[in-house]
Parts: C-alpha cells; sequence; structure tokens
C-alpha cells in the first residue's frame, strides 16, 4: 500500500510515556508559501496526492485522494479533521477516515499530529511533524514504522515541490499589526500610471477587465462596489468616500462563512500612489474586533486580500483577462 498522507512523521521520542515521534525538514520555501500548501485544496497536492479539499476551519476536513481517478468521498479518500490551527504557525489534525484497506484497523483512532511551522531565515521554513498517541501495543507500533516511513517521504515530495518549483519573491507585502491598532496592510507595485490603475479599480468596465465579469461600480459615497459572484453571494462593499485617482474607502463585506464579521463590516481604505511610471496601491483593512469568527475572518483576508492584489497586478502586466474565453473569475 502505499504510504498514504494520515500524519499520525529523523524519529525521536516525545516523551517516555509513549512511542510518539516527530519527523522535520527544511524547505526552501518561505512560511507563508508552505502555510498554503497545508491549508488549501489547491496547495495540499504539493504533498503528493492527487486530489484534496480543505476545509480552513476548526472542526473542517482534510479530504485526500492518491487516485487521479478517484472520487472525493468514495472508499479511498483519506479524511483528516482539523483540531485547532494558529495561521502561518500551526495546524493540529487527526484522522477521522482512512482509506479502504488500511492495515491498521484499531492503532489511528487514538493518534493525533501537530504540524509546526517555523521560519529559518533566507526564505526557508523548518515544518516539524509532532505525531502522538501511539501505543505500545503491537499494532501501533507498526504504523507507527508505517508513518515514520510515509511522513519522511511527505516532506522529500515537498522539498522536491518547491526545488522545482522556486517560490518568486512576492509583489505584495503584507503587515499584519495585532491589539489595539489591529489591522492588515498590503502593498503592490503596479507596471502603470495612476489615471489606468484607478480606472481599472473604480470603474464597472474597468473590475471587468481583471476581477470577474459581473461587477457593480457607482463611484459616489453611499455608492455600491460589488462583485456578484455565481450562485448570489457579493464581495466589495458600500463606497464611504473618495480622493479621484488618489484614495478610494469602502465599508467592507466579508465572505458569506463569517456572517457576524459581514453584517458588522470593516473599513478598507485603498490608496494609489504615483511612483514614477508606476503606482504604489496600498490597502489598509481596519475595524478588527476580538473573537473568533473575526480572527478566522483576520486570517481568511490576509490571503485573501493579498490575492486580489496580485490579481489587479496582473492585469497589467499580462494584459486584460477575458472572462468569456476563461470561463469565470481568475
Amino acid at each position: 500500500m502505499k504510504q498514504a498522507i494520515l500524519w499520525p512523521v529523523l524519529a525521536m521520542s516525545l516523551s517516555a510515556q509513549g512511542p510518539s515521534f516527530v519527523n522535520e525538514a527544511a524547505i526552501p520555501a518561505p512560511v507563508d508559501a508552505v502555510w498554503r500548501v497545508f491549508t488549501t485544496s489547491e496547495g495540499y497536492r504539493a504533498l503528493g496526492v492527487a486530489k484534496a479539499e480543505v476545509d480552513l476551519r476548526v472542526g473542517g476536513l482534510i479530504r485526500t485522494h492518491y487516485q487521479a481517478t478517484g472520487v472525493l468521498g468514495d472508499e479511498g479518500t483519506i479524511v483528516n479533521r482539523i483540531l485547532a490551527y494558529e495561521p502561518g504557525r500551526m495546524l493540529a489534525i487527526r484522522i477521522d477516515q482512512p482509506p479502504k484497506g488500511f492495515p491498521f484497523a484499531e492503532a489511528w483512532k487514538a493518534t493525533w499530529s501537530v504540524i509546526h511551522l517555523s521560519d529559518l531565515g533566507d526564505r526557508r521554513t523548518l515544518v516539524r511533524i509532532a505525531s502522538l498517541g501511539y501505543g505500545e501495543d503491537k499494532e501501533s507500533m507498526a504504523m507507527r514504522r508505517f508513518f515514520e516511513v510515509g511522513n519522511e517521504a511527505t516532506l522529500k515530495t515537498l522539498q522536491r515541490h518547491f526545488g522545482q518549483h522556486p517560490v518568486a519573491e512576492n509583489p505584495v507585502t503584507v503587515v499584519q499589526r495585532p491589539a489595539q491598532t489591529k489591522a492588515l496592510i498590503f502593498e503592490v507595485m503596479i507596471p502603470a500610471a495612476a489615471g489606468a490603475v484607478w480606472q481599472a479599480f473604480t470603474t464597472s468596465e474597468g473590475l471587468r477587465t481583471w476581477l470577474a465579469p459581473n461587477v457593480t461600480v457607482d463611484l459616489r459615497n453611499g455608492g455600491e462596489w460589488t462583485v456578484h459572484f455565481p450562485g448570489g453571494s457579493t464581495g466589495g462593499g458600500t463606497i464611504l468616500n473618495f480622493t479621484p485617482e488618489r484614495e478610494l474607502t469602502l465599508a467592507a463585506l466579508a465572505p458569506d462563512q463569517f456572517p457576524t464579521v459581514r453584517a458588522e463590516r470593516t473599513q478598507a481604505t485603498f490608496e494609489f500612489m504615483p511612483k514614477g511610471n508606476s503606482t504604489l496601491v496600498r490597502l489598509t483593512q481596519t475595524g478588527w474586533k476580538p473573537g473568533e469568527e473575526w480572527d478566522r475572518a483576520y486570517a481568511y483576508l490576509a490571503q485573501g486580500n493579498r490575492q486580489l492584489l496580485e490579481t489587479l497586478r496582473r492585469r497589467f502586466v499580462s494584459g486584460p483577462i477575458n472572462f468569456g474565453k476563461q470561463g469565470g473569475q481568475p
């Protein structure tokens, strides 16, 4: 049987109480890139699986399949459940359902794993996977050996992935402010004049060249800056104020999975600053409140708004997107 990513992974004893163990490896990629591998459906395939679906929330499932012809949800699906996570640093999971034919019928039920990411500097990340809950019975010891080998192979797969697909310097920088001044701050340099970037960002016609085919921009105080997604959901927000070609502030809508944050809104200010023939775009998102849902939304939008500005930059690097040809959002 192929060594599977069930995550019960050097091998060293963690304590004298049981034969739990650790696998670790230095990965040639920055922490945020490695975090995306473990916490996104697209990224997870870098670990060697053919199909993956990740629902990043406490209690959410990570479903994977090694067979390209398999279907997630069939008897060959591997299911892990997320117990806890700290964005960019830690992910704790346990096996929820092994695939059919898994040779350890009982031992997996008591185990769990904690994945730690540490910044080694020089755009490298230490991945440390502590496997816990193993017993001293014959089946548990056999499963331990199975995963000592399998998880080591998985980490080598991850090293090869980033060796073959190095992560370029990200054009979008992100600053996360904690405590009373909690904020998300993003900056990206766009290779175009401020007027052109402003037009692409603050008109319906402009948004359709890079963000989505179905958008509405009513550039006035109280007007809408809205993206209409298939199925009826919307993103964007209400325009609070603006200065032409300089600044736009929205009462921003969070995604539907964060209903409280969506209802109460955050404030997103986009600044457009000429820099020679280019434009520095800065997004500052404030108004964050304490609470588990707010923390999850903060972590989600730290990635989501980075992608928004990356997409805006690509529009001027590679040209407008033909949504009719591509069939949907970028």
